[in-house]
């Protein structure tokens, strides 16, 4: 090192504002001034403040070291020591931490501090170690402005430090504030406190104080303490960049698994519809009575309160509510008079027969209760089980009233299309015997509301 000397606190203070030193010793008791002071008047000369002061005193009483710091020195050293001890110290100033330990913080990475402390001295000796370490300092002169820049500060604070005692807003209440925000529970928060303040911490570490350090202290233990949390404050945005990676990947993973369950449901339902038009032999307009089915059904489906998606299935589900018809032949599907009595046996197995085409999918459930039951009755009459009232599954009573609505309404190779009012009266005549009289009242408001005039207008 280069070494310039002063006998008294005047040349001192000439000499440090003109050579600008990178460390001023003092002794504690020099010609005509206390080392205290001078080190204060050091700190209050702009120019000089930055620099940092270690002060060599004989005085081992723990006041003193108490008032050096509040002056603004950064270490403390007790005469006698060995020439080694006081090179080791005077170097740990001069050089607190090696380029491998700044790095260990994070080398592409300047850690936020913010630093809430009423005393400027201290401040200033802050922001040395602070800075030595790599940090970028936010100096708060109370808790009231500390609680302001955190939660304005739109980098991001990566380390709170906090004295006990300030003025308007204290280190107590400041950490409450921050550990009842959400936003800022992870981030690491040190209280300072004096010898006589201890009593407090143990409230502190409880509310949720990460750390404390006592002042007055070893700038080494207050750098090693500073990079450790800072350390654990960068594993933990590390681990927060990972869940939010994770998070997206999470959400990429479920989009596809959306994508591909609308085109499975896709080609379900293009499944549905041409296995429903291939038997539907007896429509010669391709499948228009199955689409009609399809939309009344829904909409008995939404008037009996059903959500979308339940209607939707409903009525995709009524469009194979004749799929059996497939395993039955054309000379009974188109004979145009009245079938026999061995005839309408067979016809009646396309119930059954639907059924079992249908298989025990889960998405096919709806269709397959649908294509059983539909010829179902009310009282029990129907077939293929004569199961009676809401013993009948809903699926295959809300496809019923549509079906027999639809049936009545067109051509058939047995039959004329029969007029709207001889069809509104059959409906009536046979609701509580054939159709579920609920369901009944329902179709009747669609045709009411003109939304039964608009499916047929669709599906001519």
């Amino acid at each position: 090192c280069e070494i310039e000397t002063a006998a008294d606190a005047a040349v001192c203070l000439e000499k440090a504002r003109d050579w600008n030193p990178d460390l001023i010793t003092l002794g504690m008791e020099l010609q005509g001034v206390y080392g205290v002071e001078l080190c204060r008047e050091l700190k209050q000369d702009a120019a000089t403040k930055a620099i940092p002061v270690v002060i060599i005193s004989g005085v081992t009483d723990m006041d003193a070291k108490a008032e050096a710091f509040e002056a603004g020195a950064v270490e403390y050293i007790e005469k006698p020591c060995t020439p080694e001890f006081m090179r080791a110290r005077i170097e740990s100033v001069l050089r607190p931490f090696t380029e491998q330990e700044r790095k260990s913080i994070n080398p592409y990475y300047t850690p936020l501090v913010l630093v809430a402390e009423d005393s400027r001295a201290i401040m200033s000796v802050y922001q040395f170690l602070l800075g030595n370490l790599g940090c970028e300092v936010i100096p708060c002169e109370d808790g009231s402005v500390a609680w302001s820049k955190l939660k304005t500060t739109a980098k991001g604070v990566d380390l709170v430090i906090s004295d006990i005692n300030m003025p308007r807003v204290d280190g107590h209440e400041l950490l409450k504030r921050i550990r009842s925000d959400e936003g800022f529970d992870q981030v690491p928060v040190i209280m300072s406190s004096t010898l006589n303040e201890l009593g407090r911490i143990n409230g502190l570490l409880n509310i949720g104080a990460s750390d404390f350090v006592t002042k007055p202290f070893s700038h080494e233990e207050f750098g090693a303490r500073i990079a450790s949390h800072l350390r654990t404050r960068e594993l933990m945005r590390v681990q927060e960049g990972l869940n939010a990676e994770l998070q997206c990947a999470n959400e990429v993973l479920e989009e596809r698994v959306r994508e591909r369950t609308r085109e499975l449901r896709d080609a379900n339902v293009d499944a549905i519809y041409m296995l429903a038009v291939a038997s539907d032999a007896n429509d010669t307009t391709t499948g228009a009575h199955i689409q009609r089915v399809r939309y009344y059904s829904a909409g008995i489906a939404s008037r009996f309160g059903l959500s979308e998606a339940e209607c939707d299935d409903i009525g995709l589900s009524s469009m194979m509510h004749d799929v059996g018809k497939i395993a039955i032949s054309d000379t009974i599907l188109k004979k145009p008079g009245k079938l026999t009595d061995e005839e309408f046996k067979i016809m009646r197995t396309h119930t059954t027969k639907g059924a079992e085409i249908l298989g025990d999918k889960e998405f096919f459930k709806n269709a397959r209760e649908i294509a059983h039951h539909h010829h179902e009755c009310f009282d029990g009459t129907g077939y293929p089980d004569g199961l009676v009232g809401e013993n009948i599954p809903l699926s295959a009573r809300i496809v019923a009233v549509a079906d027999i609505y639809d049936a009545l309404c067109s051509r058939r190779p047995y039959k004329e299309a029969w007029s709207q009012e001889e069809v509104l009266v059959e409906m009536v005549n046979i609701s509580g015997s054939h159709l579920d009289p609920l369901l009944v009242d329902m179709f009747l408001e669609l045709i009411h509301d003109g939304t039964v005039d608009k499916i047929r207008e669709e599906f001519a």
